[in-house]
């Protein structure tokens, strides 16, 4: 695979406070993409934020995935299985309006997170996800004429903690 893909994963072992000698290798979508955070689910799989460089109407990959050390290609990449589309979240109730200023662009439904620096994430539960945007001031992210406000983004993610 592309090294310009590649991402590696160091594991720091926090009793001793000293790195380890395993590694692993993380293939991104596309080159430019960023790991943001990473949340452990167990032993073994994490969830991580992959995304891009975009703000607003340019913020169009943001996945969340979960990834398992133990289990690694041919190439030495770990697999990663899509557990949510962060710029395609189904809103269908609509609780992301109404807007907070006028022309937030991204809300209802779908509802899509389009903050520049979608760099935080937390595990609720077997189901859920906490997500944070670092607003990044001045950014305009939400809305194009006003510097985007924190954002705090609970989605439910079926089967987040299913094996396999």
């Amino acid at each position: 695979g592309s090294t310009s893909l590649r991402r590696r994963v160091f594991e720091f072992n926090t009793v001793a406070k000293a790195f380890t000698t395993r590694s692993w290798n993380l293939r991104t979508e596309s080159a430019p993409n960023m790991i943001a955070d990473a949340w452990a689910l167990d032993g073994h799989r994490m969830v991580v934020i992959e995304r891009d460089a975009g703000r607003g109407l340019t913020a169009v990959f943001r996945n969340v995935y979960v990834v398992d050390f133990k289990k690694v290609d041919a190439d030495g990449y770990v697999q990663k299985r899509l557990a949510v589309d962060l710029t395609n979240i189904a809103d269908p109730n609509l609780v992301s309006l109404p807007e907070i200023h006028p022309g937030d662009v991204g809300i209802g439904n779908p509802f899509k997170v389009v903050c520049e620096s979608i760099e935080a994430v937390q595990v609720l539960s077997a189901s859920r996800l906490l997500l944070a945007c670092d607003n990044n001031l001045p950014n305009l992210g939400r809305n194009p004429t006003v510097a985007d406000d924190s954002e705090i983004i609970v989605v439910d993610v079926p089967g987040l903690k299913a094996k396999g």
